[in-house]
């Protein structure tokens, strides 16, 4: 009889047991389904303040940088100079310059440079580095630019004098091949290590290997301070091609959040997106110096008495190949923002079918605004169109809100 009794209570209590269990899982379905979207965050006064002085800098900059060479092509300065050092070779003559037009460019940039780093340490709280060591700092910092600009300029002037018909042709190949040579061994150059063995590191393996991407293709990458670098990317090309993790921020993230990560990065991986990207830039390269010669070759046609000088491979063009240059480069920024996005956008969705999580997505993103002093979530069109590589933060926040698997839509 007392056997029988217990036997009854036990039977009660785990039928008690099951009834709790049941409503728990009833509940947490419910949260799931009528858990609202994840909103869209509010950026701080500051935030959108450094976001219009950021956008004024840049568009100033660029006016700038077309107005220094139309002014040495009125003024005839680079005619003057070309004149009084011809003597000195061709060559050398471009490079002068080359060079003198560089420097100004980086000099006249200095001011609204200023004026945009003084906001951006006002929106972080931060005092500005005094003037008299931010200049010395800033002149070393844009002096491999203007090196590297240079020689690149004058090795441009060179293929104009030996090929004058198709120096655009062999101009775009050599830069195609450049960028070829720099992706490829881009990751001999990014300091990492091999991805280890804490529970994340092997849920990460094991994430990967659900698609294909093998261990030895993922790896850490130190970076000090651990907000200096991405929370992940694609490296290398082809079978260089190395999917990277910020090991300070793998530590300090939500293991949700790092595989939602590597869901996008594991796109442009099997996908190789850096081999299409740079089939994309040889042809922007094909495009741009073309347009280059023709336009040159139209301005020369009609204003060659004015401007002193009658074919681009003269060293006095040198202005005129740089204004004809920036202009091409700013009309080609739109499209090809636009396709950098698109690319994004697809790895996000590459990355949700393969996580089913839209609503980690979103905080994740969401989580990028309110932890950042400058972040804007819904930036201008003018920062979209010139500027952005990336949806805005608020375009991905609604996708991630609005997305469902194709599984579960079939």
């Amino acid at each position: 009889m007392r056997l029988f009794t217990s036997n009854s209570a036990s039977g009660h209590v785990l039928r008690r047991a099951r009834i709790a269990f049941t409503a728990v899982l009833i509940v947490l379905s419910a949260v799931s389904v009528f858990a609202g979207p994840v909103p869209i965050p509010v950026p701080t006064k500051q935030a959108v303040e450094y976001h219009t002085v950021s956008n004024i800098v840049w568009g100033v900059n660029q006016i700038l940088a077309l107005l220094l060479p139309m002014v040495f092509l009125i003024s005839g300065l680079g005619t003057r100079i070309s004149f009084k050092t011809l003597r000195y070779g061709k060559y050398l003559t471009f490079a002068l310059i080359a060079a003198t037009l560089f420097v100004l460019n980086a000099l006249i940039r200095l001011p609204l440079e200023r004026i945009r780093t003084n906001k951006l340490s006002q929106t972080r709280s931060v005092a500005a580095e005094p003037l008299l060591q931010w200049i010395p700092g800033q002149v070393l910092e844009s002096l491999p630019s203007v090196v590297l600009a240079t020689v690149a300029a004058v090795l441009v002037f060179w293929l104009i004098n030996r090929s004058p018909k198709r120096w655009w042709l062999w101009t775009a190949i050599g830069f195609s091949a450049l960028s070829l040579v720099v992706l490829v061994g881009e990751p001999l150059f990014t300091g990492h290590k091999p991805i280890g063995r804490t529970p994340i590191e092997s849920r990460v393996v094991e994430f990967a290997g659900r698609v294909g991407i093998p261990k030895d293709s993922i790896a850490l990458e130190t970076c000090e301070p651990v907000d200096s670098c991405v929370d992940a990317h694609v490296v290398g090309l082809g079978p260089t091609r190395l999917i990277l993790l910020n090991e300070g921020l793998l530590r300090s993230r939500p293991e949700s959040w790092t595989l939602q990560t590597f869901a996008h990065e594991s796109k442009h991986f099997v996908m190789d997106d850096n081999l299409t990207g740079w089939v994309v830039l040889t042809f922007i390269f094909l495009v741009f110096f073309l347009a280059a010669d023709l336009v040159c070759r139209v301005a020369l046609r009609r204003f060659s008495v004015r401007l002193g000088f009658d074919s681009i491979a003269q060293a006095a063009a040198m202005p005129l190949l740089v204004l004809v240059l920036s202009i091409v480069y700013l009309i080609a920024l739109p499209p090809i923002n636009l396709f950098r996005q698109h690319v994004e956008f697809e790895a996000d969705r590459y990355g949700l079918e393969l996580t089913g999580n839209g609503e980690v997505l979103g905080e994740m993103v969401s989580s990028w605004t309110t932890t950042s002093t400058f972040r804007v979530p819904e930036p201008s069109p003018f920062f979209m169109l010139f500027r952005s590589s990336h949806p805005s933060d608020a375009s991905r926040i609604a996708f991630a809100n609005e997305f469902r698997p194709k599984r579960a839509a079939e």
